[in-house]
């Protein structure tokens, strides 16, 4: 989806860490003029952790009176001194479609990340029932995918137990042999009164 926003920063924000600044060959020159191309540097370099100055346009820079060595310094200015890199299209539609490539890239990196976060959050859970003899790694993450949380692994039914791919009989027998603690009242809990919570003694 594409929301047309007004964007404190830049012109173009892709997901959570890319932000373009779009500019014309001629944007761009009378930005270096008039002294706001490395103040727009230094606040896109701020807002984002992957900034980008989109250069469109099909002309030379060199038609606009810039020499050569100008045009290097600039590009190592921004590209070293502010990490912004410049990219280049000839026109419009060739800078829509280098966009619409960057948030294909930029998405797939998000569905990794997101993936490598659940496994991070999974872990310790994994290690818990991969504890258990006989469970593994395949039938951990089986058990996890099945009841969500080792405490509900550890209260889970016998049968329910048997449904999950990989579980026998001895493997269920494990499981419960192993977290029977996570589930048993403490030893040191005071005995309920026989016949619901004591009065208290009168005054």
């Amino acid at each position: 989806p594409v929301d047309q926003l007004q964007l404190d920063v830049g012109d173009v924000a892709i997901g959570p860490r890319v932000l373009i600044e779009r500019k014309t060959l001629t944007d761009f020159v009378a930005s270096i003029g008039d002294g706001r191309l490395f103040s727009q540097a230094y606040r896109l370099t701020g807002a984002a952790v992957r900034p980008a100055l989109l250069l469109e346009g099909s002309g030379d820079l060199q038609s606009f009176g810039l020499t050569s060595t100008a045009i290097r310094g600039l590009k190592l200015s921004l590209a070293l001194g502010y990490r912004l890199p410049v990219l280049r299209t000839r026109d419009l539609a060739a800078s829509a479609d280098l966009i619409v490539a960057i948030a294909v890239r930029e998405a797939g990196w998000w569905r990794r990340r997101q993936a490598w976060t659940a496994r991070l959050r999974l872990r310790p859970a994994l290690d818990s029932l991969m504890a258990i003899p006989g469970v593994g790694y395949l039938r951990a993450k089986h058990l996890l995918h099945a009841f969500g949380s080792v405490a509900q692994v550890a209260t889970a039914s016998p049968s329910a137990l048997r449904r999950v791919a990989g579980i026998g009989p001895s493997t269920v027998a494990a499981i419960r042999a192993a977290l029977q603690l996570a589930v048993s009242p403490s030893p040191f809990a005071p005995p309920a009164p026989p016949n619901g919570p004591a009065s208290p003694p009168a005054s």
